[in-house]
């Protein structure tokens, strides 16, 4: 899979603005366009690349105790292993997902991942 030259051109701004964010200390929206190139990458099927834009962004978020957002990247970087049939880390991420939880003590979150992992 590659990108085309519209997906290019968003990936490159994308970068753009993640480093400029980063310089400013401003990490949500660092963190909401690295979200937008993990975007573009899976719709192109590039896998790999959406995963790593996932992971940088959730490490923003963990540093911002983010953890609603947190959750979420996790759970699509756990849902795109899924989708390349690589299950251990696919259950990895889904159990990463479920510490948010477990440490925002959100019973009802705790028991849906429970419920989906297992």
């Amino acid at each position: 899979a590659q990108l085309n030259a519209e997906q290019q051109s968003l990936i490159n701004h994308n970068a753009q603005q993640v480093k400029y964010y980063k310089a400013k200390n401003q990490l949500k929206e660092a963190s909401l366009y690295l979200n937008k190139s993990a975007s573009i990458y899976l719709k192109a099927g590039i896998y790999q690349e959406a995963i790593n834009a996932y992971s940088e962004s959730a490490q923003l978020n963990e540093q911002l105790r983010n953890d609603a957002d947190s959750k979420k990247i996790y759970n699509n970087i756990a849902m795109i292993y899924s989708e390349m049939g690589q299950l251990k880390n696919s259950l990895k991420y889904f159990e990463k997902s479920l510490l948010v939880s477990r440490r925002n003590n959100n019973k009802e979150e705790i028991l849906s991942e429970i419920t989906s992992v297992g």
